[in-house]
């Protein structure tokens, strides 16, 4: 079986790995101070959230906001979302459905 990953998959398989090897060097050197490492985890996962929307949640927001303006009649809105993988897939599909649109529109007139 061949294992295929986006990039979205990628940056959040090493944003999670980078953030286990932070926390495993801290454990190790401050063994005995574990409020430390708390804060070290807490601080660590809202870096982890603040990377996941910015390369997920804005993406997909983009998306949904020119999807909902191609819903309200608007066909001449286009998807141009920055992303790889899946999220540029789905605006490709986006904008050949509003090309199909405006086609469909223009014959019926």
């Amino acid at each position: 079986m061949k294992l295929r990953m986006s990039y979205l998959s990628w940056v959040i398989l090493l944003t999670l790995i980078g953030f286990e090897i932070v926390s495993y060097l801290l454990d190790y050197f401050l063994q005995d101070n574990r409020m430390i490492s708390f804060v070290t985890s807490v601080v660590s996962i809202m870096i982890s959230f603040m990377i996941l929307r910015y390369f997920l949640v804005k993406p997909i927001a983009e998306l949904t906001e020119r999807a909902q303006a191609i819903m309200d009649g608007d066909v001449s809105q286009t998807v141009q979302v920055e992303a790889k993988g899946e999220l540029e897939v789905l605006a490709r599909t986006i904008n050949n459905m509003t090309e199909s649109l405006r086609n469909l529109i223009i014959k019926l007139q």
